[in-house]
């Protein structure tokens, strides 16, 4: 489900506008420079479809929550 993405930009966490299809969650945002010193932003990448994101997202702060009662870091 997770992919590993590199963007010139920082990312949002989330994108609901750039595609008909899709929504885009995006964790582990991490800022990185090339050889050339140049800055980039390395990042996992979920792709969920439209329909099947109002679950993703009920799904992602029932572990958030779970994880904050709990003291366990994601």
């Amino acid at each position: 489900m997770w992919e590993l993405v590199c963007s010139a930009d920082r990312p949002a966490t989330t994108d609901t506008e750039s595609s008909r299809v899709y929504n885009y969650y995006r964790r582990n945002i991490v800022e990185k420079k090339d050889a050339n010193d140049e800055t980039y932003f390395e990042f996992e990448e979920a792709k969920i479809t439209k329909n099947e994101w109002p679950v993703f997202i009920q799904n992602r702060a029932d572990i958030e929550y779970i994880a904050m009662m709990t003291g366990v870091e994601l």
